[in-house]
């Protein structure tokens, strides 16, 4: 094998090597992250952080800023998500990409029916004074938290496996979890959720898609091997 093809070998194995140390560093923040909301809101019953953190956010509140989070919010809500999804698993099953349509059938379907057991069996209340008329449901994860680190995070796994350009790559990597993280913020300051339930929904959602797809991963390869086999 020549040097040009060695230094590509150790280039990808690099690579693999670091993604999958950062996916390690992100879940073990993910479950410390979750186990802090588990004592804010269920051990010591203590709302000075959630409190501390809305005082803080409110010396920023301005009618513009609340008119582009309103915007930003409706991006990670079902009206919006699910419409994008079924566009996108179209996209995959017309190009007969089986691999990420079974990756977006399974992570939609099973994310929905954990946010909802998570909510209907925690059923904590929602803030008193949101920035916007009073929504329904419970509070405890947050719902827009948990799904939009699900879908773009899906997004995100899809497009490092297909954008072949490093620096697009990136770019797209970079914006999706920027989305990511402006959704949660938007349910916020809009007054909707605590900051402990933004936590909490973050921390379940990337638990659950790390798990989900190494589960996925996991299965095709038994699939595979039993294909070989016979």
């Amino acid at each position: 094998m020549d040097q040009p093809e060695n230094y590509k070998k150790e280039l990808r194995r690099f690579t693999l090597l670091s993604a999958e140390f950062i996916i390690a560093l992100f879940l073990a923040v993910a479950l410390v992250s979750l186990a802090f909301t588990i004592n804010v809101v269920f051990i010591s019953d203590n709302h000075r952080f959630d409190k501390m953190i809305f005082d803080y956010i409110s010396n920023f509140v301005s009618p513009a800023k609340t008119d582009f989070l309103l915007f930003i919010t409706f991006l990670g809500n079902h009206k919006f998500l699910i419409p994008v999804n079924v566009l996108i698993l179209t996209f995959f099953i017309i190009r007969k990409n089986r691999r990420f349509s079974v990756r977006i059938i399974a992570l939609l379907m099973t994310s929905l029916v954990l946010l909802f057991l998570l909510k209907l069996s925690i059923q904590r209340p929602r803030p008193d004074d949101p920035l916007l008329e009073a929504v329904r449901g419970f509070s405890y994860p947050s719902g827009h938290a948990l799904m939009s680190i699900i879908f773009y995070g899906l997004l995100t796994y899809i497009a490092w496996k297909e954008i072949k350009n490093k620096w697009i790559r990136l770019a797209v990597v970079f914006l999706l979890i920027l989305l990511i993280l402006m959704i949660s913020y938007s349910r916020i300051y809009l007054r909707v959720h605590y900051t402990s339930d933004v936590l909490a929904g973050l921390s379940v959602g990337f638990i659950w898609l790390v798990v989900s797809l190494w589960i996925i991963k996991k299965i095709e390869i038994t699939r595979m091997k039993r294909k070989e086999l016979t």
